[in-house]
């Protein structure tokens, strides 16, 4: 596998710019959006946008109370840690909780995944100083381990008039390899969203049983994946989150694996459009030996396909 990280011992690490809240509120990741409300300034922050993208930019960040909110959002349920800006790019880290793992003991795909987006969205905007939105992440994970902590490292590979590339770099407690990931951010304008958050809580719940994603398995190798929507499961704008979306698709592809044993090792994501009224579908396909077609259908806009994702599985 390939790695590449900016160097910790000669990058300059500094403190982003964040304000004293919560300690996942720096970045909105996968399509994510966030549940807060944003205003533009020149900090580091992120906002979803319209059409659903992630998007990282510069923002002040404001808590919003809510008496209705009952769970803590979905990004303050994988505990995602405050991150870094370093010379060449930035860095986000993640504990490793038991109720993160699969059923064979390794950490799932879909926190990794949305740690490498929130790391890569951050570095792109520093880059830029503007608005962007995820559009597609490839993603691809190292030998299989169980690291105790992940942080993740990126740098921009490209800066154009409209897109940034970035690249990421997963690595465990011991900086040896977890995973690596490419991201596509693309430049836009947004308005600003108004949302809330619940208090952080102790998870109780393994992450899928938390989300409420239902899964069966079918003959063929296929499996279904199902989640209805929540607005601790949405955005800010209240769209399906985007770590919520690789979420599912990675329970899709497990239940139609049929093997316990069964671990992501490759997803590639690309939004097509967000979800918005749900519940949401995942279908997993086998087209050849370990290799995963899975599309994401919003059966509340008459099934419409709002991502398609192809997976790779291995044996732990």
């Amino acid at each position: 596998m390939t790695t590449r990280a900016p160097s910790r011992a000669s990058s300059t690490a500094v403190s982003l710019p964040i304000p004293v809240l919560p300690p996942v509120i720096t970045t909105v990741l996968l399509r994510i959006g966030w549940p807060l409300a944003f205003e533009r300034s020149s900090t580091t922050g992120s906002m979803p946008s319209q059409t659903g993208g992630v998007c990282h930019g510069p923002f002040t960040l404001r808590r919003v109370s809510s008496s209705a909110a009952e769970r803590p959002h979905f990004l303050y349920h994988l505990g995602l840690q405050p991150g870094r800006a370093l010379d060449e790019g930035a860095e986000k880290a993640l504990d490793i909780r038991d109720d993160l793992l699969s059923p064979a003991g390794v950490v799932l795909a879909g926190p990794l995944l949305t740690l490498a987006d929130h790391a890569g969205g951050v570095a792109a905007a520093l880059t830029a100083g503007k608005v962007l939105a995820t559009s597609d992440l490839a993603w691809r994970r190292g030998p299989i381990a169980h690291p105790t902590r992940v942080s993740a490292f990126a740098v921009v590979l490209r800066a154009g008039r409209t897109t940034v590339v970035s690249e990421i770099t997963l690595v465990d407690e011991h900086e040896s390899p977890v995973a690596h990931a490419v991201m596509t951010s693309q430049m836009l304008s947004v308005d600003r969203p108004r949302g809330a958050y619940a208090a952080v809580t102790t998870p109780v719940a393994p992450l899928h049983e938390h989300c409420g994603i239902t899964t069966s398995a079918g003959s063929n190798r296929t499996g279904t994946a199902e989640v209805v929507f929540r607005d601790d499961l949405r955005n800010g704008i209240g769209i399906l989150h985007g770590g919520v979306i690789a979420t599912v698709v990675e329970a899709a592809v497990l239940a139609a694996s049929g093997d316990e044993r069964a671990v992501l090792t490759d997803l590639d994501l690309r939004f097509l459009a967000p979800g918005r009224i749900g519940p949401v579908r995942a279908e997993a396909t086998s087209p050849t030996a370990n290799v995963w077609r899975t599309e994401v259908r919003d059966l509340g806009q008459a099934g419409r396909l709002i991502t398609l994702a192809t997976a790779r599985t291995g044996i732990a």
